[in-house]
């Protein structure tokens, strides 16, 4: 700690390199967990010196020293922030996350660097405009900041700032956004792991109606120039297109994205990416069973989460014809005005690739069930349960308008489930092994776990018509169970 608190001779990369070996050395804050003596240790009194816990006292002292560290490496950080490129400040700040420091000043000042980095690359492009000489390529290693942000640049920074929990300046928040969108057609196009990151960030920092949605958006006050109308939509587009080319993105990257296009405001990119991911999966159980569970599930939850938010929110969209808007909260979240522009993704699916989206997910799943935790599981047999619902309406099955892109499932044609029947066709038997691993843990779920698995339970009862007798013994045992485990958990005097 001596060698890397003598800070005030490092450049950006010796300080980079110090920030990166104190985090691997363990010199990070509340990292250190008490260890447990061995049994047979702690009971002998022959114990030697060194194999003592050390006193409290002796932890105090070591936590104060990693405390002054990391102070002298973020005071240096914030002095070489002129000269720390994008990539650089991105693995500085990365690196105090990994450390649990979260100092203000600095995020503060990196901040600010960013909005005078931003102010002198103006100026100097209006002097040239004026001039009218050519711009100069600023070389890889030179002028920090001042070179001009790339769309991972803008996506990495305020992922950075968004692992701080940092939003107090908003306006460098802003310019990141700004930029990112400006790259979407630059030279170095955001890829879709880019996009993924950056509006994963946004949710983080709750910042989603920053940048405008589909619905409305036309209308919204073109002075408000911190808002950024149209960018959600022109990044999902992006990403959209690039994974239609089967663009490399990886799984975590993909699941995110789902995840973050159910928590921004609705838009017709944003269903329509969601459908496509959807129909990637749908008749296709290989496919879900090479993803992991957590992953397949939480983009199982993202569908339904889409669908949800619509029903919560008013809809307000323009129509073509008419200058009024029309306003609706339907009663199911797969049931809304079709003269709306966003539609909801159980209603582009439709009847059919529901049924062939829960299929595979429900056998992909059953396959690694070896790999579910209990809030995975709850999670699994919830959103299979949501989507089963809403494929089982009646209306649904008719106002269901195949979408033009659906893919065909010939290939898994000849294969068969558990109960003999042809591979397209769902039944509720395919969410056994799911039910059964709840019946098992229940008496270890937590009480919120457990009213999340009787919630599911109940929805899936309420098809208990079309079910099959074996799944409905299943069902039965399992209500049986979860009223015996809530009962034995609620107070006596309640």
């Amino acid at each position: 700690m001596m060698t890397w608190g003598a800070t005030a001779s490092m450049g950006p990369r010796e300080l980079l390199d110090a920030v990166d070996r104190a985090g691997q050395a363990g010199a990070g804050l509340h990292q250190e967990r008490p260890q447990q003596m061995p049994r047979i240790m702690s009971d002998s009194s022959n114990m030697s010196r060194q194999s003592r816990p050390r006193p409290r006292a002796v932890r105090v002292v070591a936590d104060d020293e990693k405390r002054r560290l990391w102070e002298r490496l973020s005071c240096r950080c914030q002095a070489l922030l002129p000269e720390l490129t994008p990539q650089e400040l991105c693995r500085a700040l990365f690196g105090f996350h990994r450390a649990r420091w979260v100092d203000e000043a600095l995020l503060s000042a990196a901040c600010e660097e960013l909005l005078e980095a931003e102010s002198t690359r103006e100026e100097e492009g209006s002097q040239r405009d004026e001039s009218g000489s050519e711009p100069q390529e600023l070389s890889s290693g030179s002028e920090g900041l001042r070179r001009r942000l790339t769309a991972n640049d803008a996506a990495l920074l305020f992922k950075a700032l968004a692992k701080h929990g940092y939003r107090e300046n908003l306006p460098a928040l802003d310019l990141l956004l700004r930029q990112a969108g400006q790259e979407l057609d630059g030279a170095v196009a955001a890829t879709p792991a880019d996009i993924s990151q950056l509006l994963s960030a946004v949710v983080r920092l709750g910042l989603g109606s920053r940048l405008g949605g589909g619905q409305g958006e036309e209308s919204w006050d073109d002075a408000c120039e911190w808002l950024h109308p149209g960018l959600l939509r022109r990044l999902l587009a992006s990403a959209r297109t690039e994974v239609g080319r089967d663009a490399h993105m990886p799984a975590s990257d993909l699941t995110n994205l789902c995840v973050a296009i159910a928590s921004l405001p609705p838009t017709t990119e944003g269903s329509l990416f969601l459908v496509d991911v959807a129909q990637r999966l749908q008749g296709r159980p290989d496919r879900a069973g090479a993803i992991s569970p957590r992953d397949l599930v939480r983009r199982l939850q993202s569908f339904n989460a889409f669908d949800e938010g619509l029903r919560r929110n008013v809809c307000r969209q323009p129509l073509e014809s008419e200058a009024e808007t029309v306003d609706t909260i339907s009663s199911a979240p797969w049931k809304v005005d079709r003269s709306l522009a966003v539609l909801p993704v159980r209603e582009r699916l439709g009847r059919e690739s529901l049924s062939q989206l829960c299929r595979a997910a429900a056998l992909g799943l059953a396959r690694r069930t070896s790999e579910l935790d209990p809030e995975t599981n709850v999670g699994a047999v919830e959103a299979l349960a949501a989507l089963q619902a809403a494929f089982l309406d009646p209306e649904l099955q008719q106002e269901q308008t195949p979408t033009s892109n659906t893919r065909k499932t010939s290939s898994t044609a000849g294969e068969n489930d558990a109960t003999g029947a042809q591979s397209t066709d769902w039944h509720p038997v395919l969410l056994d092994p799911l039910l059964a691993l709840l019946l098992q843990r229940l008496p270890s779920m937590s009480q919120t776990l457990l009213q999340r698995t009787d919630e599911a339970r109940r929805m899936l009862s309420q098809h208990s018509a079309t079910a099959d007798p074996l799944s409905e013994t299943l069902l039965a045992e399992l209500s049986a169970a979860l009223a015996r485990e809530l009962s034995s958990r609620t107070p006596s005097g309640g």
